[in-house]
């Protein structure tokens, strides 16, 4: 799976078939009237085989989730810490 933010690539991994905690930094590049904008974008590579092979359980095509998105500024060093315990816990 490969994330990018605001057009840049920031994760390029393998997925298994368990949750992930995905973290990546992101920089403010530049402001929009009425804030900051993060566009985020995530793409999955399937081969022919995998993508027959769910195409045979489930007509639905295969999409990517999100359980949950945070987005702490970096200045916030009280949040990130909470963040990270609740993460590890």
């Amino acid at each position: 799976m490969k994330l990018s933010a605001n057009g840049e690539m920031v994760w390029n991994a393998a997925l298994g078939s368990r949750p992930k905690d995905v973290r990546f930094a992101v920089r403010r590049r530049s402001v929009v009237p009425g804030g900051w904008r993060l566009r985020l974008r995530a793409e999955i590579d399937l081969s022919t085989e995998t993508e027959a092979q769910i195409a045979g359980m489930d007509g639905r095509v295969p999409t990517i989730g999100f359980e949950r998105l945070v987005v702490v500024p970096e200045t916030d060093l009280k949040s990130r810490v909470d963040i990270l315990y609740t993460l590890l816990a």
